[in-house]
């Protein structure tokens, strides 16, 4: 195992944890958390009543809707906390083992000491001046900031980083009546057809699901039905480019969603959110080996939710035209998308 990137005197959690880290009062929405998670170096927002904390809330906790309903209901402390004396080298297993890198640091007492925020490559600990120099850069205008190569040729236009498709088509079509999304006609196209269109131009297209996608790679997760996350799994061991592209086959307007992404391609990617903020996982562009390296971090990836694997990740969160974000799930979904198709 890598050895902690810390000083070798600074041993325990209290030594190497955040003191400061931000907060919001008991009382504070769920739209509240929201806010502070749009942040993509936030993974997790502390919920306060004076000194003590009484509950954490990741990404992957906060309802779909409810902006007015308060945080604290769906907060959780189990499992969510240590002492400042637990070693580091534990606490990193700990974190490594869960597929998480921010946990809360707290006395006997309850009272908040601190954060422990595990840096991205999990070698060490985030610091006060890591936090301090991400918040004055993200006061300067981009192109002063001392930018990767993606992001330099993001912002002039230039060449997009190479990428691979990755197409999720294994759902069941439940609300649908048990239809096969994928075959479903759009426009005089099925929605597997038009998908495969609008990402032509990636160096592979792979698809996850039984389904008919000439001119793709078509993969299934093993065993069969063990949810998105377990498909991206089986879907990643094809990948060979820089990033990734993941999208879902029934969303008939994601060409208008495409350029906004592949133009986020640097860094660990970014993910769509829609009219109401909501991240929309199955519209995101991701950095391959960050992603493989969250994958691995999981001890199982059959069942688990796509938003839990992927909010490990930093991603940015990019608006996309609101039509985009739209799949079709239900019959309704269905109607509204043609609506929205004979508008132009």
């Amino acid at each position: 195992m890598t050895a902690l990137s810390i000083d070798a005197r600074a041993t325990s959690v209290g030594e190497v944890m955040l003191r400061n880290p931000k907060r919001l009062p008991a009382d504070a929405s769920v739209a509240d958390a929201r806010a502070v998670l749009s942040d993509s170096h936030v993974h997790m927002v502390l919920l306060t009543e004076g000194d003590s904390l009484v509950g954490t809330l990741l990404r992957s906790d906060l309802p779909d809707g409810g902006n007015n309903s308060p945080a604290l209901r769906w907060s959780e402390l189990s499992g969510r906390t240590v002492p400042p004396s637990m070693s580091a080298q534990t606490a990193r297993d700990r974190l490594i083992t869960e597929g998480i890198r921010r946990i809360a640091v707290v006395a006997d007492d309850g009272i908040l000491l601190g954060l422990l925020c595990l840096k991205r490559n999990r070698t060490g600990f985030c610091t006060t001046a890591d936090v301090a120099s991400r918040t004055a850069d993200s006061r300067v205008p981009l192109h002063m900031r001392g930018e990767s190569a993606h992001e330099h040729l993001a912002r002039e236009g230039g060449t997009t980083p190479c990428w691979d498709a990755v197409i999720l088509a294994g759902g069941r079509g439940s609300r649908l009546g048990g239809v096969d999304k994928s075959a479903i006609e759009f426009g005089g196209e099925s929605l597997m057809e038009r998908t495969l269109r609008v990402v032509k131009d990636a160096d592979r297209i792979v698809v996850v699901g039984r389904v008919e996608a000439p001119g793709a790679l078509v993969v299934c997760e093993s065993p069969p039905g063990g949810g998105p996350a377990a498909a991206l799994g089986a879907a990643l061991d094809h990948v060979s480019a820089d990033f990734v592209l993941l999208v879902g086959c029934d969303q008939p307007f994601l060409s208008d969603a495409l350029s906004i992404l592949l133009a986020s391609a640097y860094g660990d990617g970014a993910v769509a959110i829609d009219g109401s903020g909501r991240r929309q996982h199955l519209m995101s562009i991701l950095q391959a080996e960050a992603l493989r390296s969250v994958v691995a971090a999981q001890g199982h990836l059959r069942g688990l939710a796509l938003r839990t694997l992927l909010d490990s990740l930093e991603l940015r969160e990019v608006s996309v035209p609101s039509r985009s974000t739209l799949d079709i799930d239900t019959s309704d979904d269905e109607a509204r998308a043609r609506t929205l198709e004979s508008c132009g």
